[in-house]
């Protein structure tokens, strides 16, 4: 127990700054997509039947629109979002009109208070580097968690709901409200944090559970076209061929052609597919037209399936209003656990301090008596 009080506290001090960054951070990221339709009203304009028509024309017409960079990934409007939405090879990001073809705006993440906020919650502003911190850190919070709830059984009996607020600014206060809040929230941080870890380190921890769960290996985007100079297929003709397969799929977005692979890859989200991307894929050869590959996400063994649901959860994108509720209440709920731990420090070693430093430093009121 020793060790193991010794790990939660010093450990969980060192980190509690970070923990509380990233926590916030990450509710506050919640509402993206809600400031961005504060931000630009037009995108929550509903969907027409006349956009349909209007895409190929849109889509042909982008690289004339945005010249100075190439267009490496395109998202399809869609409900609270209607306006197709371009990443370009300067790390640049764009939203076009879905009918006029219009720029709306252009942007770079260090230009948009919530792209800086997810780079930091994602790659703490060190890329992928950063991004592997970010994990490590996670996997140190599942131990707080789990070391706290191991340090609080023994004085189960003695907890009260009551101690959520401190009562007073000690730090006996302090810590039981840390530990009643840790216990409270202990089920929805281990999912929260855990879902968040399995996005860090996705591709050795879905391995480990396909192979585990799943019969055979998982079907994955595999089809390879080599790049040649040449035009494309048009826009219609390949919207056409793509409607076509994995029909009932909400069509997502398409990653353009590269010198690296020059097949197209689609993604589609079929029925009660989770993730708001789409896990489901339709490889193109832009060529030809040829459909090359499709991969229908429903139809993947269950622990595929189940990675596949680690990102809705984390991101709140599933649940609707109850979820998202519990998902800013456990973000609130990792910073407060945070500044509780932090104010209990302070608290208790605060006082002592100027205590010290008193009894070092005593005041002689005669001394300066003229």
């Amino acid at each position: 127990m020793t060790v193991l009080r010794f790990f939660h506290r010093w450990l969980g001090l060192l980190l509690s700054f970070i923990v509380v960054a990233i926590a916030l951070s990450g509710g506050i990221l919640i509402f993206h997509d809600a400031a961005l339709r504060f931000s630009l009203p037009e995108l929550s304009n509903p969907i027409t039947s006349e956009q349909d028509h209007a895409y190929s024309t849109v889509l042909t017409e982008l690289e004339h629109r945005l010249p100075d960079a190439s267009i490496r990934q395109i998202r399809f409007p869609m409900q609270g979002k209607n306006a197709f939405q371009v990443w370009l090879s300067d790390g640049s990001e764009a939203f076009v009109h879905p009918i006029s073809g219009e720029v709306i705006t252009r942007w770079t993440w260090d230009e948009s208070l919530m792209d800086i906020l997810f780079e930091f919650h994602v790659h703490l502003f060190a890329g992928e580097v950063g991004e592997q911190m970010n994990g490590i850190v996670g996997i140190l919070v599942l131990g707080f968690v789990i070391s706290g709830l191991v340090l609080w059984w023994p004085r189960r009996k003695k907890w009260r709901i009551r101690s959520l607020i401190p009562q007073h600014s000690t730090s006996l206060h302090f810590m039981r409200s840390h530990s009643a809040l840790g216990v409270i929230f202990s089920a929805a941080i281990l999912l929260i944090v855990a879902t968040g870890i399995t996005m860090v380190f996705n591709r050795p921890i879905v391995t480990a559970i396909t192979s585990l769960l799943d019969s055979q290996p998982p079907t994955i985007p595999s089809a390879t076209v080599t790049y040649v100079d040449r035009p494309i297929q048009s826009w219609t003709t390949i919207l056409k061929t793509v409607s076509k397969v994995l029909p009932d799929g909400q069509l997502i977005s398409v990653r353009l052609p590269s010198k690296d692979n020059a097949a197209m890859s689609f993604r589609k989200r079929m029925p009660e597919e989770w993730h708001p991307n789409g896990r489901s894929f339709v490889l193109l050869n832009p060529y030809t037209g040829d459909v090359l590959q499709a991969i229908n996400a429903q139809q993947q063994e269950f622990g595929m399936r189940i990675t596949q649901k680690f990102y809705p959860l984390h991101a709140s994108k599933i649940g609707g209003i109850p979820y998202t509720l519990l998902a800013l209440s456990t973000s609130g709920a990792l910073v407060l656990l945070g500044i509780f731990g932090i104010m209990s420090f302070v608290s208790r070693t605060w006082p002592q301090r100027k205590k010290q430093k008193s009894t070092q430093n005593p005041i002689h009121i005669l001394d300066h008596d003229w």
